[in-house]
């Protein structure tokens, strides 16, 4: 018997070193975390999305007492945080750590983590509770400057409305009440602590805090009242292992007053509910405590039914024990995890590569593009100069010409000592020719400065050629000659054709009448004259005076084309010879220009 009490013993140490005896709630709430974090880490680059389920198994993992994991994933939830910028979780996030590691008596990498939560955080009232936090660690020997740093950080919870602040405050508090074995003064805040929380669980942990203290206190009486409202409580919510738990620490304490009875009863419960919920840690820990009691009574007939019973039932309770299923599926998850974050990394690596590779192929395309936009605006800068130049030489083209001929009449006046026409006739040329220099350069000019140099063109011709035309210049009333632009010295040239080409050779007064009127949004200029025509003007021409008219038509063409090219227009021009009378008409159409 005594060699099967060894053996049984045995198999309930391996079960007490193979496991840790959390609840199976506890352990399924655990797993279901990494299931989630698994999730998200395989469908799901969103880093808030993976930091909050880091952050939720961590949490999960400090409730199991697993602090060095649930720093673990805090710190990589916090990490994802600082990338995303989202200053308020890290700042939360480093307070937590803090609180884990300052349980752990870790307290220097505590005030750093304190440190950094005040540095991220997002309020006056944050910032003051971690450097209080900060300064109360660094009075580890100053008790006094402690609990004012403590009672400063209550009120400032209260302000915030931070409840859960207070809490752990007014606990700070009866830890250091208990260090200077002021036993109730630390049950009084955690008293209040326990008004302040509406968390049942961290109630539940104050409620045993105060019993501890009632335990050391000797007065156990309260400490078996509290425990035996803590097992009411968990028999109202169902929670089993919460059950098994009271009832083994109600066994303890009944003990300790010596009603043995009570302790047994208490056990054998506890065991009875762990061997049908399937907890074999805890049935095999209630076995174990049983065991003693009886050893302790010589009564090892009792032993020996218990350890019968355990055994015969220990493999179907195995084979039902879900905690050691999922002690084993949460090795497998975190595994899981570990690795998808392997592949996460490189994943996040082959994407910033090739967004390295877009931005710089990107930065290429878009020095590219200036490049040929500065090239393209470049040569089309140079083209739209040519054609200026272009333009600019062909309307000087005509000046030799005209000063050519204009000469000549004087010369003719000097000739046949008719100084006062010679007179005249400069005077005029002067002026003409002074206005045409001026707007030499302007590629359109007002129409009421082009019906002057019209006037003043005729009138000389006129004198020139002994009045031998008479002229006309019709106006539409609906044209503002101030307002309108013309092109410059698009007019005179098909004038000169008309005078020189036309009227010149008619027997008779010829007459030129030029009429200026508005069409669908459109300048129509109508120059008509009553001269020999096209005709037989081309028939009386020499060679040489052929070339030029061609040339003199040819350059009106060119103007027109490259004024169309330069300023996005369409002045178009058409010449004919009258159908009924003897003559020429020129009409040119020009797009409203207003200015």
């Amino acid at each position: 018997m005594n060699l099967k009490l060894i053996f049984f013993i045995t198999i309930l140490g391996y079960f007490n070193f193979s496991y840790s005896q959390d609840s199976l709630y506890q352990k399924k709430l655990l797993n279901e975390s990494a299931k989630k974090l698994s999730k998200v880490l395989t469908n799901n680059s969103d880093n808030n999305r993976i930091a909050n389920e880091y952050e939720n198994l961590a949490n999960e993992l400090e409730k199991t007492n697993d602090y060095a994991k649930a720093l673990n994933y805090l710190e990589k939830a916090r990490n994802l945080y600082l990338i995303n910028k989202n200053n308020i979780k890290v700042s939360a996030i480093s307070r937590k750590m803090a609180h884990i590691l300052e349980l752990n008596k870790d307290n220097t990498k505590a005030i750093n983590k304190y440190e950094e939560a005040g540095k991220y955080s997002s309020d006056n009232i944050t910032q003051k509770l971690n450097i209080n936090d900060v300064n109360r660690l660094k009075e580890t020997g100053n008790p006094m400057a402690q609990k004012q740093l403590i009672l400063d950080n209550i009120v400032l919870a209260e302000k915030g409305k931070l409840f859960e602040e207070k809490v752990n405050s007014l606990q700070q508090l009866a830890n250091i009440n208990l260090k200077e074995k002021e036993n109730k003064n630390a049950i009084v805040n955690l008293e209040n602590a326990l008004k302040s929380t509406t968390n049942s669980k961290e109630a539940s942990k104050i409620k045993r805090k105060i019993s501890n203290i009632y335990y050391i206190d000797n007065q156990i009486n309260k400490s078996i009242e509290i425990n035996l409202l803590l097992l009411e409580e968990a028999l109202k919510d169902k929670d089993t292992q919460t059950e098994i738990e009271q009832r083994k620490i109600l066994s303890d304490l009944y003990i300790k007053s010596g009603l043995v009875a009570e302790s047994e009863k208490q056990l054998h419960q506890a065991f009875e509910i762990a061997m049908q919920t399937g907890n074999t840690i805890e049935a095999g820990n209630c076995a174990e405590k049983l065991i003693s009691i009886f050893k302790t009574q010589n009564n090892y007939k009792k032993s020996y039914v218990l350890f019968s019973d355990f055994l015969s039932k220990l493999p179907q309770l195995i084979a039902i024990d879900s905690s050691l299923v999922d002690n084993k599926l949460f090795e497998v998850n975190e595994t899981k995890i570990h690795q998808l974050e392997k592949e996460k990394v490189l994943k996040d690596k082959l994407i910033k590569q090739k967004n390295l590779l877009t931005y710089i192929l990107t930065g290429i395309l878009v020095l590219v593009f200036i490049f040929t936009f500065f090239i393209i605006k470049t040569l089309f800068s140079i083209k739209k100069k040519n054609k200026k130049i272009a333009l600019q030489s062909l309307r000087r083209e005509m000046n030799p010409h005209f000063i050519f001929n204009s000469l000549n009449s004087i010369n003719l006046f000097i000739s046949e000592n008719d100084e006062l026409k010679a007179n005249k006739y400069l005077t005029s040329y002067s002026k003409l020719m002074r206005t045409i220099m001026d707007n030499s350069n302007n590629d359109f000019i007002k129409l009421s400065l082009e019906l002057e140099l019209i006037k003043e063109y005729l009138d000389l011709e006129k004198l020139r050629f002994y009045d031998k035309f008479s002229y006309k210049i019709n106006i539409s009333p609906t044209l503002d000659t101030e307002c309108i632009y013309i092109p410059n010295m698009i007019i005179q040239p098909n004038l000169e054709n008309s005078i020189w080409h036309g009227l010149r050779y008619k027997e008779g007064k010829g007459s030129i009448i030029i009429t200026f009127t508005l069409k669908d949004n459109q300048l129509e200029i109508k120059i008509q004259d009553n001269g020999i025509g096209l005709s037989k003007s081309k028939s009386l021409k020499t060679e040489n005076q052929k070339i030029y008219n061609s040339r003199g038509l040819n350059n009106i063409m060119d103007r027109i084309k490259l004024l169309n090219d330069l300023h996005n227009s369409n002045i178009q021009i058409n010449i004919y010879e009258n159908e009924v009378l003897t003559g020429v008409t020129t009409e040119i159409t020009i797009p409203l220009i207003k200015k």
